[in-house]
């Protein structure tokens, strides 16, 4: 989006009162926070359903027949079963990720086209300390998301917030003391 677009999106939104803003802010915080919980609990379901299989599923082997570099990291790679390409997933749990090295894996029950990497029986322990660091990484991006949009769609109350949570031994700015709109002599509202 350009910069001449944000502007106009800015100053669409701020042509709006104060109240229906407001009212945008909260929910939009509110979707953030609940996507973010139901993200984690989402991926913590999926693990503790793949590590499942892992256990009680009949263990298979095959080789690694091509990997796929993704755009954002990681590689999807790709074993041969019956003849045929299938992705593997969980891969991250493989000790050699070379081209043409035995893996094992495992059948999901549930989806025939879904395989997983078997690894270490260690690798499908419950840690706590994993969720918890991913908790804090989703609640730090939960924290920036909020901040960005409520300052973005209520920038009237940016000063207030930041002089309730970080008070300043200056006196506030003309900014924070009036937020009233306010008029130019021909009638026009002045930033």
């Amino acid at each position: 989006m350009s910069r001449e677009k944000r502007r106009k999106l800015a100053h669409r939104i701020e042509g709006w009162p104060v109240r229906p803003r407001r009212t945008a802010a909260v929910l939009v915080t509110l979707f953030i926070a609940l996507s973010g919980v139901v993200f984690s609990v989402q991926m913590e379901a999926e693990f503790d359903r793949a590590g499942e299989a892992v256990r009680t599923q009949e263990h298979q082997w095959s080789i690694i027949v091509d990997k796929d570099p993704r755009r954002r990291g990681g590689t999807r790679y790709y074993v041969l079963v019956d003849g045929r390409k299938e992705v593997l997933d969980d891969a991250g749990f493989l000790s050699d990720k070379s081209l043409y090295a035995p893996v094992w894996y495992v059948v999901d029950p549930e989806d025939e086209f879904h395989l997983i990497a078997v690894g270490s029986p260690g690798d499908w322990e419950d840690k706590p300390w994993n969720t918890y660091f991913g908790a804090a990484v989703l609640a730090a991006f939960a924290l920036v998301a909020i901040t960005s949009a409520w300052w973005r769609i209520v920038p009237e109350d940016r000063w207030v917030v930041l002089n309730t949570i970080f008070p300043s031994k200056r006196p506030p700015g003309r900014r924070a003391l009036d937020l009233a709109p306010r008029t130019n002599r021909a009638g026009r509202l002045v930033r």
